[in-house]
């Protein structure tokens, strides 16, 4: 029988495989990527090579992707739209911070 601290180790070695990756990790990053992703659009080579078919796929205004893409901002529902359509990856952590959300 195995002790508890070597059955702990087989189990965490498998934990670096069970841990997703992820291409972006905050809003600002994501924003980031994304905006490069449009910024290049054109040498895409999965179909999606222009603003008008993204904005064909994703049902979200062709305007309102250029904005973006020229640093505007755009609600993170766009943001998660063309996130989906780019295959990327990404997590964004919601918090309550009680010293900046506390109204007095």
């Amino acid at each position: 029988m195995s002790s508890p601290t070597m059955q702990l180790q087989s189990r965490s070695k498998d934990v670096p495989d069970q841990i997703p990756q992820y291409d972006a990790i905050g809003m600002e990053a994501l924003a980031e990527l994304l905006r490069n992703e449009l910024i290049r659009i054109h040498d895409r080579e999965d179909g999606i090579d222009s603003i008008n078919k993204l904005s064909a796929r994703i049902n979200v205004s062709r305007a309102y992707l250029a904005k973006f893409r020229d640093g505007g901002m755009v609600c993170m529902n766009i943001m998660n739209r063309i996130a989906w359509a780019f295959n990327i990856k990404y997590m964004i952590e919601n918090y309550e911070d009680q010293k900046l959300t506390r109204i007095e």
